[in-house]
Parts: C-alpha cells; sequence; structure tokens
C-alpha cells in the first residue's frame, strides 16, 4: 500500500494545502511532500500526528481501502468524498470521479438554513429518491410543494423540475440517491 499517495488523497479531500497540514500536524512541508510522493516512509508517530489532523484513526486510515474480492473499492470514508456544489450555504458530499462509474449516486446533503439547490428548478434523467435526516426541506416539483422532516423519504421521477431548500432555522440533511448519476 502506498501510504502517501492515501494521505494526498486525504489531504485534497479535506481542501487543505501541504502547508496547512503541515501547521495542523507539527510536520515539516518538505516531511509531507516526501511522504506523499512516497519516497518516505513515516513513522508511527508522525502517521498519527498527520492523521489527527485530518480527523482520521489509524483504523479510519488503514480501513478505507475496504474492497471486494474484484479489487473494487467498496467504503468512502467522510475523508473520501468530495464536494460538488459550487452553491453557497449547500454542500453535496458525493463518491470520488474513480468511482463513478456506477449506475447509482448516493450523495450526503448539507443545507444552511435558507439554502436550495439553486433559485431555478432542474431536471435530468432517471429517478431520484432520499430520506430527510435531520431538519426541514421543501422539496418543490411540478408546482406542487412537500415538506420533508426526519425520517421522511422522496422518490420521483427526475425529469420532472425540481429543487430543494431548507425552510427550517437550523441545518438540514438528506441522504439521497438518483441514476443516472448526474454530477
Amino acid at each position: 500500500m502506498l501510504i502517501g499517495s492515501k494521505l494526498k488523497v486525504f489531504r485534497k479531500n479535506k481542501g487543505l494545502s501541504l502547508r496547512a497540514l503541515a501547521e495542523l500536524s507539527d510536520v515539516t512541508v518538505g516531511t509531507l511532500s516526501q511522504i506523499e510522493n512516497d519516497n518516505t516512509s513515516p513513522s508511527v508517530g508522525t502517521l498519527k500526528r498527520v492523521l489527527k489532523a485530518l480527523g482520521l484513526s489509524m483504523g479510519e486510515f488503514f480501513d478505507s481501502v475496504e474492497a471486494n474480492e474484484a479489487g473494487e473499492k467498496v467504503c468512502f470514508h467522510p475523508a473520501e468524498q468530495v464536494e460538488v456544489s459550487p452553491l453557497e450555504g449547500l454542500s453535496l458530499l458525493g463518491l470520488p470521479r474513480s468511482a463513478q462509474s456506477q449506475q447509482i449516486q448516493i450523495l450526503s446533503e448539507t443545507y444552511q438554513p435558507g439554502a436550495s439547490t439553486g433559485k431555478d428548478y432542474y431536471s435530468h434523467e432517471g429517478e431520484e429518491c432520499g430520506v430527510c435526516v435531520e431538519g426541514e426541506v421543501e422539496l418543490r416539483m411540478d408546482g406542487k410543494i412537500y415538506r420533508l422532516g426526519p425520517g421522511d423519504i422522496y422518490y420521483f421521477d427526475s425529469q420532472k423540475q425540481h429543487r430543494f431548500t431548507n425552510v427550517g432555522k437550523t441545518v438540514a440533511k438528506i441522504i439521497s440517491a438518483c441514476t443516472p448519476s448526474s454530477f
């Protein structure tokens, strides 16, 4: 296993520069660069400091290589997920592009109060479903308004014009899936 290459993926997915990670971990930029380029192996102590700065335990880091017998990646820990939304107040975390060959796209959606998928309605090929796990979300679709709260599930044809908005005063979270992948 190439530890450095894997650390680089985690660092980039966290949006950290080498310098920022160096400051958080108390490991020099030069050392981190050598590790990420797999030119040197970190000591256990150094690896622990870097992983702590990335918000990972040793177990999470080494478990993140979970794959099935065919060598396909099966589990994606939070640090391996990538942001796919450019919108203010909306975080859509999904699988990395390399994992997007699947027919289903799954997202962890976090809406700040008042945040939405945009003022315009959108549509795309396929079907979409999800469950609201926290907060209050309004789904507008085909001229109708649906209110979603914790535990509510939605399912619809994605070719229908739709948009989502957090209408509550707290953060709202949805776990959604659509097919085919649209991000």
